[in-house]
């Protein structure tokens, strides 16, 4: 599966955050969002993300590697678990509603276990479980909002996604593309001709595969597209040169593999935050 990702992109057009009261306040936000690339942050609650509009190619990691899923309207993302770093790449425009629904309010209504297994590996469909996050989202918009009403509504949930997460596994890891050896021999492609151009063609070649399947393992791989990967790999490398030789900027960008001194310093600014200059006088 591709997921064509535009570089760079500022992926949030609208957002909309409510939050609602009782026991164990939840908070939700809806919003629309271009293709875009996004590490969510850790937090100390379980992350449920329901599409609501838009077809989109995803991929997503928790720290153990890459899965891919199409998600569908009316499908949940995989729900990231406390205390976990959710990456996703998302492939068109669409729109989510996010609910954060407190570690507390699990342990609570699950009878303190914690975790809802298989839906932590892969989209998921659930009738009442998007039901009741909508419903959530619409009570918690409301001035005349009832606590007691949405305390039930979170009971429900947590019992609705305990009841999915029992009945079969959503697991979605594919059998890996690349063995251990080919991705080292990809690798060592690219860090022998980083300095030259470097085309999927050729990256493909290395691997024995045809272009379309290597592109879709190396975006399962990797997360991101090759030339993605080759640049982050010029920039490491000419990071590394400014830090422990004494070649001028032109020879570095050159030995980096990009065109010239000034596409080094804006590359360089634009995904370090520093000039070439700055990393040479500040170190690391």
């Amino acid at each position: 599966m591709q997921i064509v990702v535009p570089p760079e992109v500022s992926h949030l057009r609208r957002t909309e955050t409510v939050r609602t009261y009782g026991r164990i306040p939840l908070e939700l936000t809806q919003f629309d969002a271009a293709p875009h690339q996004t590490p969510d942050p850790a937090s100390d609650n379980y992350i449920l993300c329901l599409a609501l509009r838009g077809t989109v190619r995803a991929g997503f990691s928790f720290g153990d590697g890459w899965r891919r899923a199409v998600v569908p309207p009316g499908c949940f993302m995989p729900i990231t678990p406390p205390d976990t770093l959710g990456e996703f790449v998302i492939d068109a425009p669409h729109r989510h509603l996010m609910l954060a629904l407190p570690r507390a309010a699990v342990l609570e209504s699950n009878r303190g276990v914690s975790g809802f297994g298989p839906l932590h590996t892969g989209p998921f469909q659930d009738k009442l479980a998007a039901q009741i996050c909508l419903t959530l989202w619409e009570e918690a918009k409301s001035p005349t909002a009832d606590e007691l009403f949405v305390d039930c509504m979170r009971e429900a949930l947590v019992a609705a996604l305990t009841r999915r997460a029992a009945l079969r596994p959503v697991e979605t890891r594919s059998r890996p593309l690349f063995s251990p050896r080919l991705w080292a021999r990809i690798e060592q492609e690219i860090e022998a001709n980083l300095a030259e151009p470097l085309t999927v063609a050729m990256l493909a070649a290395a691997s024995g595969m045809r272009e379309t399947r290597f592109l879709q393992a190396f975006r399962a791989k990797t997360g991101m597209a090759p030339y993605q990967y080759v640049l982050r790999k010029r920039i490491e490398r000419a990071r590394d040169l400014l830090l422990t030789s004494s070649l001028g900027l032109a020879e570095i960008a050159l030995a980096s593999g990009f065109s010239d001194q000034a596409h080094m310093t804006a590359s360089l600014s634009r995904h370090l935050g520093r000039t070439p200059g700055a990393i040479r006088r500040g170190g690391a």
